[in-house]
């Protein structure tokens, strides 16, 4: 009896971790290849730094924020970008408390043309700071921040109105390197996404490794991207922000950020061969790919998705964002911005 029951220990175990292993092998992409495919003349852009984030406002500018060589950045490192001259021009800020300190992340200009908010998540305190900004000048205007520990840890936001945004967090254990490794290799839905209007936060689902997140108030609808699902989730909303409908598309890739273009498409940069990303502790040779995807207004047909770039790492690699910029794509890692013609 003891033998039987030792065995069934022991192959209960190996099970276990033969299938723990074969979806890490799966999860690192190992039998996956990166080609080399540019949609035009690219080039890297000289004296600029690279965009950890951006944002499009309805008149069209271009918001990013930008690397900070000491880590502790302030509001030296938010540009306007003006894509005619592929030059940036530093925001003024005014209003801002004494001695305010602020480490840029993710960002998302609220759709009002008359007098948009800007929320920009603060890395050095976990608040969101909120921002008037005037499309004539690179001026903002401090108006105030957003307190809450449950904004900790915000890796995107989509402004839906002057006081109110979505977020999403990319998971629970996403300060811890090997904790955070089980939740991508096994798809646990510990990430979450949320609703915050003033203080007021309001959770929404969990996801797997939400990793960007778009609001379109015309559609009512929130895009979010999974890291390690590969996919783009369309979250169809009704009123008190209940979700009415959930679909999930596949897209091939590990998508790293998403952003919309003036069409209704998106451009998602994404990591093709996920054992390269730098969150398994490779510095450099990591592929960057990046798609221009259209959603369907019918869930039952499947998206129309475009490779508009993809590199092996040898010109840009570890690509977190782009952005289109007239007749260009911008392609940043967070230390160089790429130009590519369209």
């Amino acid at each position: 009896m003891n033998s039987f029951c030792g065995n069934c220990v022991f192959f209960t175990c190996f099970a276990v971790f033969t299938t723990f292993f074969g979806k890490l092998v799966l999860h690192l992409d190992i039998n996956k290849r990166s080609y080399n495919h540019v949609p035009g003349e690219c080039g890297i852009i000289p004296n600029l730094p690279g965009i950890l984030s951006l944002t499009t406002s309805t008149g069209g500018r271009l918001y990013m924020t930008t690397n900070s060589k000491n880590g502790i950045s302030d509001n030296t490192h938010i540009f306007t970008f003006y894509p005619d001259n592929r030059t940036a021009r530093e925001i003024e800020i005014r209003g801002a408390p004494p001695q305010r300190k602020t480490k840029p992340g993710p960002m998302s200009v609220a759709v009002d043309s008359n007098n948009p908010n800007i929320f920009v998540f603060n890395r050095q305190t976990g608040n969101v700071d909120v921002f008037g900004t005037n499309e004539l000048s690179d001026v903002w205007e401090y108006r105030k921040s957003l307190k809450t520990e449950k904004f900790s840890g915000i890796s995107a936001l989509s402004a839906s109105g002057t006081n109110s945004f979505y977020y999403v967090k990319s998971g629970v254990w996403s300060d811890n390197f090997a904790l955070n490794i089980l939740e991508r290799t096994f798809s646990f839905p510990s990430g979450e996404v949320g609703f915050a209007k003033g203080k007021v936060v309001q959770h929404l689902t969990y996801l797997s490794s939400p990793s960007g997140i778009i609001y379109d108030s015309l559609k009512k609808t929130i895009f979010v991207t999974s890291f390690s699902r590969e996919s783009l989730y369309v979250l169809k909303m009704k009123k008190n922000n209940i979700i009415a409908s959930s679909k999930e598309y596949n897209i091939g890739c590990s998508p790293t950020s998403i952003w919309e273009d003036f069409d209704g498409s998106f451009l998602i940069t994404c990591q093709p061969v996920r054992y390269l990303l730098h969150v398994f502790d490779v510095t450099s040779s990591a592929p960057s790919m990046v798609l221009r995807v259209v959603v369907p207004v019918n869930n039952e047909t499947e998206l129309s998705i475009t490779q508009l770039y993809s590199n092996d790492g040898a010109t840009i690699s570890l690509a977190n964002v782009t952005v289109r910029a007239g007749r260009s794509l911008l392609i940043s890692n967070g230390n160089k911005i790429l130009n590519c013609h369209l």
